[in-house]
C-alpha cells in the first residue's frame, strides 16, 4: 500500500484501526512517516482492540516504527536537516564572498577617485576594504561552521552585528558604497532564515512525533516494552530503552517487562532493563520476583524459542536478587525449582544458600515437595544441602507421610533408610499407618508393617486404631492384612471406646461386620454411650445388620446410659424393618 492510496484523512476508521494503525501493521514505514508529518494528534490513539501504534510496532517488531513514533529514530533527520543547513550556509557563504567582491569593488573604485583627487586618502580606502573583506569573510567562515548548531542569523546577532548597525556603518565609513553590503545583510538573512528553519527541524525531530513511550493497552495496562519483550523482539525493546521507555511500567497483574524477560528466559533483554534500572525484587499480584519466574518457567518444554534461563538466573542473582524471598503464597524460587524437580536450578540456588528448611505453602518445605513428586535425586540435593528427613508441615505431616500418600513405596524406603520415624504423629494424631489405610494404599502399609510390626495398633487422638479406619471404609482386605499381623480385634481406645465393629456398624458396612464377627469379636462391648454395636444398628436403621449381629450372640436386653434397649431405639425411631427382625428373634 502506497501513501498515494490512502485517505488523506490520517484518522478516519477503516475497520475499527486507524490509519496510523494500519500503516506500522503492513510495515508501510514511507507511509507512516507522511501520516506522522501531517499530523501528531493520533499517534497515541486507541483503535477498537484497545491499542496504540506503538502497541501494534512492539507486537510485529518493527523498530523502525518505534523510531518514527517517539523519535528515537531522528538521526536520520537529523542529518538531513544538518546537510539542509549546511548547504543554506554554503549558499550564504558564496553570496557573501560575492557581495564582498563587489563591496571591494566599490572601495577600489572610490580610492581611485580619491587618488585622481589627489592622491590624499588611497591608503585609507585601501585600510577600509581590506577591513571589509575581512569583516564579512570572516562572517560568513563563522556561520559556514555554525551552521548545525545555530542560525546564522542568531550568530550575528550574539557578535553585535544587525541590519541596522551594518547600514550604518556602511554609510558612515564607505562614502556611500551601501548597496553591495545591503545585498550582503540580505543574503545574511535569507541564509539565518534557512539555517533558522533546519534548527527546528533538528528539534522536531529529536521530540519525535508525541507518541506517549508508556502508552498502555487497554486491555492488560501492557506498554509497548512489555509487549515488545512478549514477542521477543530484541531490537525493538532496544529502541524503546532509547527513546526512554519506563522499564518499571506495571500492568494489570502486577508484572514489569522484566518479569516478561524472565518468563522466556530472555537473559539478554533482562539484562538491557537492569542495567536501565529495572527493579530485581519487583512483585507482581501473586508476590512472585522475576526470579521466581524465571525459575518456575525454568522447566517448560512447550517454548518454541531457545533460551537460557540458567543464565537469566544468575544475571537476576548477580544483580541483587534476595533467593529466600517467599511468593503470595509463601514459596521461594526453591520451592519452585523442586516442584519442577530442575536439578541444575536446584543446585544454583542451593550454591547460592537457599535455605532448604523454608516453610512454603501449607508449612512444607522444598523436601516435602521433592518426597512427595517421587525424586530421590532432588530430595538427596536438598539432604546434602542440610534438610531435615523428619521436618514437619503445618498439619505434622513428615515428608514420609507425603510419599505415604504419592502411594510411593520406593520414597517411603528410601525415607525409612535415611532415618525417617515411622512413628511421627500429625496433629490429629494420624501416623503414617493410619494415613496408608485411609487412602488404601496396601503396598505401602505392607511395607510400613514390616518395617515396624508395632505400628499396627497405633491409636490416633480418637483413640482409634488403623483397623477401625479399615472398618469404616469397609476395607477388608486391609483389615485381613491388619488382623495377620496381629491388629487387636477388640481394641476399645478411650475416649470413645468403640471397637471395629461399632464402626462398621455406623457406617453401614455389611462386608466388614461379616468378616469381624467371623474373626470373633466380641459384640456385647459397650461404648462410651453405653452402646453396643446393635443399639447402633438400631438407631439407624440399618436393619440388615441385625440379623447378623443377633446370630452373633448380641444381648437384646443390653440398655444404654438413657436406660434404652436396642428395641425401645426402634420404637423411638419408628424403624419398622428393625423391629420386625427382634420380633423375629424372639420368636
Amino acid at each position: 500500500m502506497s501513501c498515494q492510496k490512502v485517505a488523506c484523512n490520517v484518522f478516519r476508521k477503516a475497520s475499527g484501526r486507524f490509519k496510523l494503525h494500519e500503516a506500522v501493521s503492513l510495515g508501510d514505514i514511507d507511509c507512516l512517516a507522511e501520516f506522522a508529518r501531517a499530523s501528531s494528534q493520533g499517534v497515541n490513539d486507541y483503535d477498537d482492540e484497545g491499542q496504540a501504534p506503538l502497541h501494534v510496532a512492539a507486537d510485529k517488531g518493527i523498530s523502525e516504527a518505534v523510531g518514527i513514533l517517539t523519535g528515537a529514530g531522528a538521526a536520520a533527520a537529523a542529518a538531513a536537516a544538518a546537510a539542509a543547513a549546511a548547504a543554506a550556509a554554503a549558499a550564504a557563504a558564496a553570496a557573501a564572498a560575492a557581495a564582498a567582491a563587489a563591496a571591494a569593488a566599490a572601495a577600489a573604485a572610490a580610492a581611485a577617485a580619491a587618488a585622481a583627487a589627489g592622491g590624499k586618502g588611497t591608503s585609507e580606502a585601501q585600510q577600509q576594504q581590506q577591513q571589509q573583506q575581512h569583516s564579512w569573510k570572516g562572517i560568513a567562515a563563522a556561520a559556514v561552521e555554525q551552521q548545525q548548531q545555530q542560525g546564522l542569523q542568531q550568530w550575528l546577532d550574539e557578535q553585535g552585528c544587525s541590519r541596522q548597525q551594518g547600514d550604518t556603518s556602511s554609510n558612515s565609513s564607505r562614502g556611500g558604497a551601501v548597496a553591495p553590503v545591503e545585498h550582503l545583510f540580505e543574503f545574511v538573512a535569507a541564509a539565518a532564515a534557512l539555517c533558522t528553519m533546519a534548527s527546528a527541524i533538528l528539534k522536531l525531530a529529536r521530540a519525535g512525533h508525541g507518541a506517549n513511550i508508556d502508552v498502555p493497552r487497554e486491555e492488560d495496562n501492557r506498554t509497548p516494552l512489555h509487549i515488545a519483550v512478549n514477542e521477543g523482539h530484541a531490537d525493538v525493546v532496544a529502541a524503546l530503552l532509547e527513546a526512554g521507555a519506563s522499564v518499571n511500567s506495571e500492568d494489570y497483574d502486577g508484572w514489569l517487562p522484566l518479569h516478561v524477560a524472565c518468563y522466556y528466559g530472555a537473559a539478554n533483554v533482562a539484562d538491557m532493563m537492569l542495567r536501565r534500572g529495572a527493579q530485581v525484587m519487583a512483585r507482581t499480584n501473586k508476590g512472585q520476583t522475576p526470579l521466581h519466574i524465571a525459575v518456575e518457567m525454568a522447566e517448560s518444554q512447550w517454548l518454541n524459542r531457545e533460551y537460557n534461563y540458567g543464565l537469566t538466573v544468575k544475571l537476576l542473582l548477580g544483580a541483587g536478587a534476595l533467593i529466600n524471598t517467599a511468593d503470595s503464597i509463601a514459596n521461594t524460587p526453591l520451592h519452585v525449582a523442586t516442584k519442577n524437580l530442575d536439578l541444575p536450578t536446584m543446585a544454583l540456588l542451593l550454591e547460592h544458600e537457599a535455605d532448604v528448611a523454608a516453610p512454603g505453602q501449607a508449612g512444607r518445605t522444598p523436601l516435602h515437595i521433592a518426597v512427595s513428586r517421587g525424586s530421590q535425586e532432588a530430595a538427596a540435593l536438598l539432604l546434602e544441602a542440610g534438610a531435615d528427613i523428619n521436618c514437619t508441615d503445618e498439619a505434622g505431616a513428615t515428608p514420609l507421610m507425603l510419599a505415604v500418600e504419592a502411594n510411593s513405596p520406593s520414597s517411603m524406603q528410601w525415607c525409612l533408610a535415611r532415618g525417617a520415624n515411622a512413628q511421627a504423629a500429625m496433629a490429629s494424631g494420624w501416623r503414617a499407618v493410619h494415613l496408608a489405610v485411609r487412602l488404601g494404599h496396601e503396598s505401602c502399609l505392607l511395607m510400613l508393617l514390616q518395617e515396624n510390626a508395632a505400628c499396627v495398633d497405633e491409636e490416633d487422638e480418637q483413640g482409634l486404631t488403623p483397623l477401625h479406619t479399615a472398618a469404616e471404609l469397609g476395607a477388608t482386605e486391609i483389615a485381613e492384612h491388619l488382623l495377620d499381623r496381629g491388629a487387636d480385634l477388640n481394641h476399645a481406645g478411650e475416649p470413645r471406646c468403640i471397637t471395629a465393629l461399632h464402626v462398621a456398624s455406623y457406617h453401614n458396612q455389611g462386608d466388614m461386620v461379616q468378616l469381624l464377627l467371623e474373626k470373633g469379636i466380641k459384640v456385647n462391648v459397650q461404648d462410651a454411650n453405653g452402646h453396643t454395636p446393635l443399639h447402633i444398628a438400631a438407631l439407624l436403621n440399618n436393619y440388615h445388620l441385625i440379623g447378623p449381629l443377633l446370630a452373633a450372640g448380641v444381648d437384646v436386653s443390653l440398655k444404654d446410659k438413657s436406660g434404652k434397649t436396642a428395641q425401645q431405639l426402634a420404637l423411638d425411631k419408628g424403624s419398622d424393618d428393625v423391629l420386625r427382625q427382634l420380633d423375629a428373634f424372639k420368636l
